[in-house]
This record gives C-alpha cells, structure tokens and sequence, in this order.
C-alpha cells in the first residue's frame, strides 16, 4: 500500500514538473506565435553569459528584433516590448495586471516590502511610504545631506593625485545616507562597507544561480550556503538597526515621521498585518535604495570624466554658488542636464521585467498570464529614431528645455520606470547626487585612470564591473 501511494506521489510529481517545464512554456510561446509575433529561443548553456555580466551585450542588440518579440529560455518565455506607446499602456493602464519580475521575485532578503510586492499588499505600503519621499519631506533632511556629502568629499584631499575606486566611496555615502534618512540611525564605516559588500556579494551569486543552465529548468527555490551566509548576515545588521529605532521611539514623546517610524507604527497598531513589514522594508530601503544613488553618481563621474569640457562647465555653475541650499538647487541646471543624460546613457534599473498575472490587452496584442514580459529601457534609451542620430553619444544639451523635449516620444525616458511603481525614491536619489557633485566639482576636477575597463554589469541595478577608478586633483 505504501509503496502504491509513493508511486502515485512521485507520478503526480513528475506530471507537474512536466506541466511546469514543458506544457505550461509551449502554451504561452503559442499564445505569442498565433498573434504574429517573432522571437528565438536560448540554449540553457547560454546564459551562463550573464552571469559573466554580458547582459549589456543583449541590450544593445535586441533592436533588430523589432518592437515586440519572444525569448524563450528553458521553462521561461519572455515578451520583449520596445514600442513606447506599448511599454506605456503597460506600466500604466495596465499595471494591475503585472507582479515583480523573475529576478526581483528571486531575491528573498528583500520580502515582500515596497520593491517586491504586488497587489493590495504592494498598495498599502506605497501608500504608507509613499509621501516620505516627496520633496516637502525631504527638505527636513536637507542639511544631513549636506553635511554628509561635504564631508565625506573632503576627506578624499588625502587620496588626491591617487588611483581611487569612486563606486565604493559613493556607495559608502549612500548606505549612511539611507540609514539615516530613512531610519534615523547613523551607522558606523565599517558597517556600510560590510552593507554594500555583503550585498553586492548576495546579488552576484544570485545571479549567477538564475543564470545557470540548471535554473532554466528546476526553478529557485534552493539557495547556497554562500547565499544563506551573506543574508544572515545583512538580516542580522538590519534587524539590529529596526531594533535600535524601536528603543529610540519607546524613549521618546514624539516622532519623526520617518519611514521605519511609519512602518513601526503600523506594525504595532494594526491587527493582521504582516510580522515582517518593517524588516523586508527596511531591507528595501537601504539594500535597494542605495545602490540606485551609488551608480547614478558613478556613472555620471565616468561622463565628466571622459567629457572634461562638460566637467569645466559643471564647475564653472557650482563655483558661481558660495553656498548650497534648498533656495538656490535651482540653479545648477548644467548639472541637472547632465544627470538625466547620465540616466539616459546608464539608468540605474536598464531592464523593466513584469510577470503578467492576470491576461490583459496591449496595443491589441493579448498577454496571457504567466508571461514574463521585459522592457529593455537602455535599448529604448539609446533607440535613433527617438532621440536621434547622436543617441549613444553624451549630450546633457539635449535635456536644455526640459525632458518633454529631449526626444520625439517622451515616454520613452524610463530611468525609473513609469506609472504607479515608479521608482518610491527618485527624488531623494537627484538630490543625493545634485548636493554630492555640487562639492565634488568644487573640490576637485578628475580623469578616469588609463587602467578602467569598460563593463557596464546588470544585477539589480547597473553598475561597473570592475568598479570606477579615476586619478583626483585637487582644485
């Protein structure tokens, strides 16, 4: 008798796992192919190449495919969309109908906070969230800002005529920027190093596991020891972070109105709400939002480093202002432009992926549900036929009226995203970079060391490869 029922159990098991690998792909890759559309399909042994950070590669050659296309890979089947009235509709009116894609789903150290929800319970948290992030909030942290940045930019004087990878110092500033912006907590260096390392480390190997062969096939769900090690330990800091605004908030009369505030508050006081509310979104809010700010900074570094005519001009406007504030950040419209040409060339999140969840219509196309569909916004970004024939070179003059008239189709601009899951901390990340720049043109001018290879790579974010060194010179 036990034997009969181990066999229908494994027989049962067999038949999904042969309904999830094979019947359920073939019905969404004929569901795009009886409605025209075209696409190809991966050899598992390929994308190996993304773990060696060649995504870039497929970037940059996806337009030949046309507007709207398929990849399948193993048990995955992607909808590659370009069209930007498409890509619109999608984001948009259709947003609804979308969860996270494959990879942020994948990512576990993140829960299911503000990034990786969907939902009423993606809904509940913007909302929550949501106005801590607004200009008119922000300003109260103007002056953090502010002296972080200048403080941190002072102290390289001491590595000045050296070889400096910038990436990791930014991404030290970021981490402490985040903390203490976003849970009132300042953090010691060493802590923000072990931060972004730990979690750089988590995203490589990830990736590396969702880029194997053997994750076309079998799924995510096992993780490595190497993957569990670096999560513990990123959980454990986080916890002890959310442990330690508790403490704060339990001595005082008043709060802040921070967003771990926030999230304490809701997680104290409302009945059925999720246990792990406040640490997935903390985890969200430094793990993710300091990466976006980092590579923002780092990217745009390596344009003025390479374009030193648009470096002398940045300056020029920062040096005519003896001191920043709220008032005058108006004024540094040079460097505005030539942020959202850094975010045009490098944007911090350079694929868009939706799982469709419920079928929908786009653009008279129909998606069925369990489709992956992926917006390549650095494609888009760097498409002639939008923003002309100079597209793939750095021209922040572009964006002198305004983005609306930067390109043809203004909907084609996503650096962070569209719709009602645009990026929660946009805002805070111009700001970050605007008062950062601001005292780094002052301060020092730069070049990018002879020895820096090229090699934008896509985790969860766009970052380089081979971090970003470039020789400082003291102004």
């Amino acid at each position: 008798m036990m034997v009969a029922m181990m066999m229908v159990v494994a027989a049962a098991a067999v038949g999904w796992g042969w309904w999830l690998s094979f019947w359920k792909p073939s019905q969404l890759l004929y569901a795009c192919t009886r409605q025209g559309i075209c696409g190809f399909t991966l050899s598992p042994l390929q994308s190996v190449d993304c773990a060696e950070g060649r995504s870039w590669i497929l970037l940059n050659s996806i337009q030949r495919h046309g507007k709207m296309f398929y990849v399948k890979l193993g048990k995955v089947v992607s909808l590659v969309v370009l069209d930007p009235l498409s890509v619109q509709q999608l984001l948009t009116q259709n947003a609804d109908c979308y969860a996270k894609g494959l990879f942020v789903r994948a990512l576990g150290i993140l829960g299911n906070g503000v990034f990786s929800s969907s939902g009423s319970e993606w809904m509940d948290q913007r909302q929550l969230l949501g106005h801590c992030f607004f200009m008119r909030e922000l300003k109260d942290h103007f002056e953090t800002i502010q002296e972080a940045a200048k403080n941190h930019v002072e102290c390289w004087s001491a590595l000045a005529t050296e070889v400096v990878d910038v990436h990791k110092l930014f991404l030290e500033l970021t981490v402490g920027l985040i903390c203490e912006i976003a849970i009132g907590e300042s953090i010691e260096k060493k802590i923000a190093i072990m931060i972004f390392e730990r979690f750089n480390s988590y995203l490589n190997k990830y990736r590396q596991r969702v880029c194997s062969p053997f994750y076309s096939f079998f799924g995510y769900r096992w993780k490595s020891q190497y993957i569990m090690e670096d999560e513990k330990h990123l959980l454990t800091t986080i916890k002890e972070l959310v442990c330690k605004r508790e403490q704060t908030l339990n001595s005082r009369s008043s709060k802040e109105g921070l967003a771990i505030d926030l999230l304490i508050e809701r997680a104290q006081g409302k009945e059925n709400s999720n246990p792990s509310l406040v640490i997935d979104n903390t985890s969200t809010l430094i793990l993710a939002g300091h990466e976006t700010t980092a590579n923002l900074l780092t990217w745009t570094v390596y344009l003025l480093g390479t374009h030193l005519n648009w470096q002398e001009e940045a300056r020029s406007e920062a040096q005519g202002i003896i001191e920043l504030d709220m008032k005058n950040m108006s004024q540094l419209k040079i460097l505005g432009m030539i942020l959202w040409e850094s975010l045009r060339l490098y944007p911090p999140q350079p694929i868009i992926a939706r799982r469709c969840m419920r079928e929908n219509t786009v653009s008279d196309i129909i998606i069925p549900k369990g489709l992956e569909v992926i917006i390549p916004v650095s494609a888009m970004h760097r498409n002639k036929d939008v923003w002309g024939q100079d597209s793939e070179e750095f021209k922040p003059g572009r964006f002198a009226n305004g983005i609306n008239k930067a390109c043809k189709v203004p909907s084609s601009f996503l650096p962070f995203g569209s719709g009602p899951r645009t990026c929660i901390g946009q805002t805070l990340a111009l700001l970050e970079a605007k008062v950062t720049l601001y005292h780094m043109l002052k301060n020092y001018s730069w070049e990018i060391s002879p020895g820096y290879q090229h090699c934008p790579d896509v985790t969860l974010t766009l970052q380089p490869l081979f971090g970003m060194p470039i020789i400082l010179v003291r102004q």
